[in-house]
């Protein structure tokens, strides 16, 4: 309970050390309770931070140009009733430049289609959550985002962790 006595505050167990997770997981605190993760990163790539994983290398140009030269994590929380269409995600390339162009696609974890990806501009895609939500509930997608700058491709994976919770009353 809040101060004022009308409104509940939320507990982050990450930040106060109650919650569960093991040494090698990570705490993520969302609305109400906390999730415990730890990631991996696939075959042929090294962790270069807490949250992203690079490609060590390719074999031949294909190889080179439909594999992620990076994978990236994102955790996000939402309360249940969020108003649609709302933009909870943007993905651009960094630096951007005159010229660049991209294309965003929802590679898994949308089978319910509650998610979809837009163009902002030639180098800025959205990812909406187009359907509402009326429980909570989780969702991994692997968002793809293909830049083509100065006649290459380059391939860039975000593994977007979503929980959807409960508003706290």
């Amino acid at each position: 309970m809040s101060a004022n006595g009308l409104t509940c505050k939320d507990i982050d167990e990450c930040e106060i050390g109650t919650h569960n997770c093991s040494s090698s997981e990570e705490c993520f605190n969302v609305q109400g309770s906390h999730k415990c993760q730890s990631f991996d990163c696939p075959e042929n790539y090294r962790r270069v931070s807490n949250m992203q994983c690079e490609r060590i290398n390719c074999f031949n140009y294909q190889d080179c140009q439909n594999t992620p030269v990076r994978i990236s994590y994102h955790r996000l929380n939402f309360p249940t009733g969020v108003m649609v269409p709302a933009q909870i995600f943007r993905i651009s390339p960094s630096p951007a430049y005159s010229g660049d162009n991209i294309i965003m696609d929802i590679k898994n974890g949308n089978e319910e289609n509650y998610f979809s990806v837009r163009k902002l501009n030639p180098y800025t895609g959205i990812l909406y959550l187009q359907r509402p939500l009326r429980k909570p509930k989780d969702f991994l997608l692997d968002v793809e985002m293909k830049l083509y700058r100065q006649g290459t491709v380059t391939t860039f994976l975000s593994r977007i962790y979503i929980f959807i919770t409960a508003p706290v009353s």
